[in-house]
């Protein structure tokens, strides 16, 4: 069936007689809607007010949901997403769902990660939006359904927020949906193999060159609980305690002493963070300073606590100070160090600062209570935080990070040499694609927890010459971290880069047939009018391989690609070539064109009887001829069809066929195709490289027939600096040479006879 003269994708029996719309016009009622679109979203096209609220439709907000499907071979989990939202318009037109796994290299290497990262994007305003993530639990391993959460990309703070707490896993249907209200890039994630990746930050105190044994801590926290500490002070103070406990390693110990009029063991020491924590709430306020009893109480819980460990108190106080020099004489004789917080109390400066002093440690004055998390920070960088500055190879990043490696933001840890300054000799230093360690306070990290979090914010991979591995060295690349071009699938010849070595009559090496060879056999010139054409169309074979030839030469290059490619395989026509040439893969131009004709004669004819020149051979014929050939070679793939999504929208169409080729091309299937119109000025172009179809470049060399059958060998991507703005291009072979054309060049011309021979 003739599909809609506009393209609007309803075919003009439909316009005509289903919907009475007119088939020269895309928007009958001119509400801003095409036909289709009133149609599909349940309008009517020929009312600009369907429902006559005062609305016309192009401005009525339409539950809808997109879905796509993820068919990227070696990351099976995710079987496809789906975006529910209320927008204006079709929702298969305005939203994009885009596989990433190829393109983003951080994403790719998020820890945990199920399946494959997707881009989502949208082109008109929404209020919020559900994502739900269809997951094959076969396709699992070891991770538990309900382990399952949606992550999402964070661009601004660079960093991969798990959703945990907010998705809805639903293990009956196998789908997993977060409501969001803004669109970026998105994943399914396992959450234990996350919350493990960030529960613990890398250890930096230990030496870089290993003079030093590891410094580990024992600290007791002394917090002035008197009644000056109330409002904020001791919330705050506890909000900045919960941090300095969050950068505790493994082999650190810490005790909790409150007081006031006396101190109070809270809790004695212990590596356990949580139960650290759980000694905040039971904090009250009473009368009272008495430091030097808190100090005592702290001293009495080191004696009862034997380690080799750097020990140091650090003391949290706002009032006065009564200062005993022998308790500070204790405090030195175990050489433990006193680190001073003073809580906007100056009366106190001097005591305090004199512990600190006598004692080895540090003093720290928060006038205000705003300015206590930042003291805190300044006593977790003098103590537990503290990281050795060696650098060997004095290329600007610490040998300490090296060797103990740096995490990214996706949980991933990066090695370097600590006496190279250029790992991987890409002409960047190590520092140069590393950056500076990255300190965050309070990051979510999944499971209910958060932590400060410790990480590297990298440029590009410094153990690697080509981070994202698009064939740029990271010191030319200026989006190192960004495919910016990928092969998506190509036919995988066994013999060379050429789809068929067809040595020609001049020397020349050719990619596959070329239907001008049967020129000089035609018996008739070219030129004279239409009817003139006609009359030798009908009379001459050799006249119709000439001019309309494209289709028989594709199909016929396909079988012979096939056979060539697979040991066993014969022929449809007996073999013109020689005995060897599924060994050698040559074929001569002589040998190739008695080939063709006898296809032509068995198999793939163009009727004698043509009225269209613009259809060639009929893909009914093709349909036929082709399952034929793969029955009698026992090929698996034995369905062919034609047109196979012809009645879908076209953005569906556009995606689902370049699925399509992407499939026939890695099962090693030559995708046989055509470009057709009936409009002389809008052929198809066929440009001579990849760089000229990315940046539509043209030349003198490029090709621009309007109807043609032609193969497609390989599919490239491109991204741009844009969201959601990927480019297809197909490589193809016609005339015996390879050119590229823009896909969406392409399909914005889909219908039933420009399409593919699909075979599945």
């Amino acid at each position: 069936m003739k599909a809609g003269t506009l393209s609007d994708n309803l075919t003009d029996y439909e316009e005509l007689y289903q919907y009475h719309t007119d088939p020269l016009l895309e928007d009958t009622d001119g509400d801003g809607l095409t036909d289709y679109d009133d149609v599909k979203l349940g309008f009517s096209p020929l009312l600009k007010d369907t429902d006559g609220n005062g609305i016309i439709d192009s401005e009525e907000r339409v539950q809808q949901t997109v879905t796509k499907e993820m068919k990227d071979p070696g990351k099976e989990g995710v079987t496809a997403v789906s975006v529910s939202l209320s927008i204006k318009g079709n929702a298969e037109k305005r939203v994009g769902i885009e596989d990433v796994y190829d393109f983003d290299k951080l994403s790719s290497g998020v820890v945990g990660l199920v399946g494959v990262p997707v881009e989502i994007g949208c082109d008109t305003d929404f209020q919020q939006a559900d994502i739900t993530f269809h997951y094959d639990v076969n396709a699992l391993g070891d991770t538990k359904e309900d382990d399952l959460s949606i992550m999402w990309y964070d661009e601004a703070n660079n960093w991969y927020q798990i959703l945990d707490e907010d998705c809805v896993i639903d293990t009956a249907n196998h789908t997993v949906t977060y409501t969001t209200t803004h669109f970026s890039t998105y994943m399914l994630v396992d959450s234990v193999l996350w919350y493990d990746a960030w529960r613990e930050n890398i250890d930096y105190r230990n030496s870089s060159s290993g003079d030093t044994v590891k410094q580990n801590f024992d600290i007791a926290f002394v917090v002035d609980t008197s009644n000056s500490m109330k409002g904020n002070r001791i919330s705050i103070a506890m909000t900045a305690l919960g941090k300095f406990i969050d950068t505790m390693q493994a082999d650190d110990e810490a005790a909790v002493i409150t007081f006031s009029a006396y101190g109070t063991l809270k809790q004695s020491f212990t590596s356990d963070k949580k139960t650290l924590k759980q000694t905040f709430p039971s904090m009250y306020l009473s009368r009272g300073t008495n430091v030097n009893n808190a100090l005592l109480t702290a001293l009495s819980a080191f004696d009862k606590h034997d380690c080799d460990k750097r020990k140091i108190i650090v003391l949290i106080c706002d009032g006065d100070v009564n200062y005993v020099q022998s308790t500070i004489d204790r405090c030195i004789a175990g050489d433990i160090q006193i680190y001073a917080v003073n809580v906007g109390y100056a009366p106190s400066h001097a005591f305090l600062n004199k512990m600190a002093e006598q004692t080895g440690g540090e003093y720290y004055y928060a006038a205000t209570a705003d300015q206590i998390e930042a003291a805190f920070a300044e006593v977790i960088g003098d103590t537990t935080d503290q990281i050795d500055p060696t650098d060997a190879d004095g290329d600007g990043l610490y040998d300490i990070f090296e060797t103990a490696g740096m995490k990214l933001a996706n949980g991933r840890i990066i090695y370097t040499d600590p006496a190279s300054p250029d790992t991987d000799g890409d002409g960047l230093t190590d520092y140069q694609e590393t950056g500076i360690v990255y300190n965050v306070d309070d990051r979510y990290i999944g499971l209910g927890h958060s932590i400060n979090i410790k990480y590297f914010a990298m440029r590009s991979y410094p153990d690697q010459i080509d981070s994202d591995g698009d064939g740029l060295t990271d010191d030319v690349d200026d989006r190192p971290l960004m495919v910016e071009f990928s092969e998506v699938a190509k036919l995988n010849s066994k013999f060379s880069s050429h789809y068929l070595n067809i040595v020609g009559n001049d020397g020349t090496t050719y990619h596959g047939g070329n239907q001008g060879w049967w020129e000089d056999k035609a018996h008739f010139q070219e030129g004279g009018n239409k009817l003139e054409e006609q009359v030798k169309l009908e009379l001459d074979k050799y006249y119709r391989l000439w001019h309309m030839g494209c289709g028989t030469i594709a199909m016929s290059d396909a079988e012979l690609y096939m056979t060539i490619q697979n040991s066993g395989y014969s022929l449809s026509v007996s073999n013109p070539f020689g005995s060897d040439f599924q060994q050698t893969g040559v074929c001569t131009e002589d040998a190739y064109q008695q080939y063709i004709e006898k296809m032509y004669d068995t198999k793939y004819a163009i009727a004698d009887d043509v009225v269209n020149r613009n259809v060639g051979l009929y893909p009914w014929d093709m349909e036929s001829g082709l399952k034929r050939f793969l029955k009698a070679n026992n090929n698996s793939s034995r369905n062919v069809e034609w047109a196979r999504y012809r009645r879908d929208t076209f953005i569906k169409e556009k995606q689902e066929i370049v699925n399509e080729i992407e499939e026939m091309l890695n099962k090693d299937i030559p995708v046989v195709f055509s470009y057709n119109t009936f409009e002389e000025d809008d052929g198809i172009r066929l440009y001579v490289s990849l760089e000229n179809a990315k940046n539509d470049i043209t030349t003198n060399n490029d090709r621009t027939p309007p109807s043609h059958y032609m193969t497609i060998v390989g599919l490239y991507k491109y991204a741009s600096d844009q969201p959601m703005q990927y480019k297809y291009i197909l490589e193809v072979v016609s005339w015996g040479k390879v050119y590229y054309i823009d896909y969406d060049m392409y399909a914005k011309n889909l219908n039933y006879f420009s399409n593919i021979l699909s075979v599945y």
